[in-house]
């Protein structure tokens, strides 16, 4: 995917979401010739496109998982001590919330995504390295 299209993703995000994932994004591209020398893989505009590609996944997945086993730690927490749920304002935060609900279900979605994408092991079980070298493979 070219840098235009990660770019305009990321422009379409919540500002909240936004500047986390375009400041990784940023932060990977910039080390991306570093990390081809390390792999000993010559640079490639087409395999570096599809490492940022990769960086945007594992950022956005890693902020939604981060999100859904806060949420669940501290709802677990809040049971044990008799709390139920929390409200603020008018949104209920508890393990049977539409929120948490959501991000259980955008959670699992992504990651069949991932798995129909076949990228699922590139943004779980790779280091950028490894990505590369793997990529470098497939052209």
């Amino acid at each position: 995917m070219k840098k235009e299209n990660i770019s305009s993703m990321i422009e379409k995000l919540p500002f909240y979401l936004k500047e986390r994932i375009d400041g990784y994004v940023k932060s990977v591209d910039i080390v991306l010739i570093d990390i081809f020398k390390s792999a000993g893989v010559k640079y490639s505009d087409e395999i570096a496109q599809d490492v940022i590609f990769i960086a945007f996944l594992k950022k956005f997945y890693a902020i939604v998982n981060s999100a859904y086993w806060t949420l669940d730690n501290t709802g677990e927490i809040l049971e044990n001590n008799g709390i139920s749920s929390v409200w603020i304002g008018s949104t209920n935060y508890s393990r049977y919330s539409e929120y948490y609900g959501n991000l259980f279900r955008m959670q699992d979605k992504f990651k069949t995504i991932l798995e129909d994408g076949n990228v699922f092991e590139m943004v779980f079980n790779m280091n950028y390295k490894e990505i590369i070298k793997h990529l470098s493979n497939e052209y």
